[in-house]
């Protein structure tokens, strides 16, 4: 699968992207995220995946205070490189749908913490949701 791609369907311009281009240390030091997310799976297996979470939440705090700019800002300003009028993203594993100016950011979640999350694309009846039950 490539790592971006581009559809122009009923009239709208779709970029999707994965995401990971956008993490500094998937680009530097791949194997080091790999690692963590084995560690993360072991945590959780062991039911200690609030050792894991703080791990997240100082990941987090260390991106802002570095300046690294938001995923969202991130594949909003792709996607207006691209021309397209919707940006898909995935690689965070949070789903989310945002809106600015006349560009929409869907990130399709997948699941995260026991919630599964998906997004349903209609574009001739212009429906883009992020969906999280059935």
């Amino acid at each position: 699968m490539p790592s971006t791609y581009d559809l122009n369907v009923d009239g709208t311009r779709i970029h999707f992207r994965h995401g990971h281009m956008h993490d500094w240390l998937i680009r530097k030091l791949p194997v080091v995220p790999e690692f963590f997310v084995w560690v993360g799976f072991m945590l959780a297996r062991w039911g200690l995946r609030f050792i894991y979470d703080l791990g997240e939440k100082l990941d987090i705090a260390t991106r802002k205070a570095q300046g690294h700019t938001s995923f969202v800002d991130w594949a909003l300003q792709a996607a207006q490189e691209q021309g397209a009028d919707v940006v898909v993203t995935a690689h965070t594993h949070r789903g989310l749908r945002s809106e600015r100016d006349s560009q929409l950011f869907l990130n399709s979640g997948t699941c995260y913490k026991g919630q599964f999350s998906w997004l349903h694309l209609d574009t001739k009846a212009g429906v883009y949701q992020h969906l999280t039950s059935w």
